[in-house]
């Protein structure tokens, strides 16, 4: 039997921490992941979020039994700015050890472990 039922996904992945690493393609399965475990937990329109690659630093959600006990998604401070948001030269390798350093330490946030919470953590990266 296929692994596809958010029932099935949902008792496979109980205890688990699901962790991506990535830029805009992983955005886009920790979304599909999180919305099949919990609707709604990831919305683009509600948090903020834009799949570009380039400003999204983290997505973390914790759920259990369907329900969103812990939600964090941080974009990079630049992407709040209208005037700043020029993809390119974003990311170089001193700014990245300061902003991403920053934004992984929310990573200590959250709710404690139990073996029927499932986490979710995107780390932009690339």
């Amino acid at each position: 039997r296929p692994l596809y039922e958010p029932k099935e996904v949902t008792s496979c992945l109980e205890g688990s921490w699901v962790v991506l690493m990535g830029a805009s393609q992983t955005n886009i399965w920790t979304k599909l992941l999180g919305n099949m475990l919990s609707p709604g937990s990831v919305d683009t329109r509600k948090d903020g979020l834009k799949f570009d690659g380039v400003f999204t630093l983290l997505i973390d959600v914790i759920v259990e039994d369907g329900k969103v006990l812990h939600h964090k998604i941080i974009r990079d401070p630049r992407a709040a700015n209208s005037s700043d948001t020029n993809r390119i030269g974003a990311h170089s390798i001193d700014r990245d050890k300061r902003v991403l350093a920053e934004a992984f330490a929310h990573i200590n946030d959250g709710v404690p472990f139990s073996s029927k919470r499932i986490r979710f953590t995107n780390f932009f990266g690339e």
